[in-house]
């Protein structure tokens, strides 16, 4: 599963001219995240929370409102993406940089310094926001959804259905290897 190039353009220029989240969507998040998971919101950028709310709503839909602790992995599932402190077009060239380099090569470079380190803490947002998450006191699932939410081989060790991964997935524009997006490929059967 990964993000096609387009889905990647389009979020992209969504970011350059994202907006700020409305009232009636932060009393939604508020409403769904609990103290310790909204102060870990609060501090996301403002194209970070506006993102997550998209993603959110977008679940939502396909969950509804009562899977709260699902749209509130879908809120904070990018929350490490913080600890770079990149904005858009830093982002965009971390995307390439880290996709050419692979995995193990970012992960070596979250102990350098500089550029390179800010490089490698992008690349590994899932991890580091799962940490956050459970330093702050959040709920294990949504920590969990943090973790693996770039790999479905892994929704099942922590315990993601697959229904709610692909939900969760889909919304977020992921596509699985096949072309298809999360939600086409999505079955009753967990």
């Amino acid at each position: 599963m990964s993000a096609s190039v387009g889905h990647l353009v389009g979020r992209f220029f969504g970011s350059m001219f994202a907006g700020s989240v409305g009232a009636l969507d932060l009393a939604w998040v508020e409403e769904i995240l609990t103290d310790e998971e909204r102060r870990l919101w609060l501090r996301m950028g403002r194209v970070d929370q506006v993102e997550s709310v998209r993603v959110a709503r977008r679940a939502a839909a396909h969950l509804g409102d009562s899977d709260a602790v699902w749209l509130a992995a879908a809120l904070l599932h990018d929350v490490g993406k913080r600890d770079c402190g990149f904005g858009t077009l830093r982002r965009a060239g971390a995307t390439l940089m880290g996709r050419l380099a692979g995995r193990e090569t970012t992960y070596a470079w979250m102990s350098s310094t500089g550029h390179v380190r800010r490089v490698g803490l992008y690349m590994h947002h899932d991890e580091i926001g799962s940490v956050a998450i459970k330093v702050a006191g959040g709920r294990p699932e949504v920590s969990a959804w943090a973790k693996v939410h770039h790999d479905p081989s892994r929704w099942r060790l922590a315990e993601v259905p697959a229904r709610i991964g692909r939900v969760l997935a889909a919304a977020d524009g992921e596509r699985f290897a096949d072309g298809m997006s999360a939600l086409h490929s999505t079955s009753a059967a967990d």
